[in-house]
C-alpha cells in the first residue's frame, strides 16, 4: 500500500504548476519583479503531507508561509478547534512569520 501511495504523489508532483507561477498569482506577490520572485521560488520546496499530518504547530515560529497546490487543509487552534478549512489552490498560510511579523 506504501508503494501505491508514493506512486501517486510522484504523479501528482509532475502535475503540478512550476513555483513561480504559483507565487506570481498570489496577493502578497503581485506587482513584484519577477527577478525578485524567482529568487523566492528558488528557495522555497514542493512537500507533500497526508491526511492527519501536522503542518505547522500553533505558536511556532519557523519563518515559512505555506501556499497550497493541491487538496486542503484544516486550521485547528487550541482550545477552538476547527476555525477554517483551505480548500483554494494557491491559498496561504505562515504569512506573517514568513514577513518577520509573526505574534504582532
Amino acid at each position: 500500500a506504501e508503494h501505491r501511495v508514493k506512486k501517486i504523489e510522484s504523479m501528482l508532483w509532475e502535475g503540478q504548476p512550476p513555483a513561480l507561477q504559483v507565487l506570481s498569482g498570489l496577493p502578497w506577490f503581485s506587482g513584484m519583479a519577477e527577478a525578485l520572485l524567482d529568487s523566492i521560488a528558488s528557495i522555497g520546496e514542493l512537500r507533500s503531507y497526508r491526511m492527519g499530518d501536522i503542518i505547522k504547530e500553533q505558536g511556532s515560529k519557523d519563518g515559512f508561509m505555506y501556499v497550497l497546490v493541491h487538496g486542503s487543509c484544516v486550521v485547528d487552534r487550541h482550545g477552538y478547534g476547527v476555525v477554517a478549512k483551505i480548500t483554494a489552490f494557491g491559498s496561504s498560510f505562515g504569512e506573517r512569520g514568513f514577513t518577520g511579523h509573526a505574534n504582532r
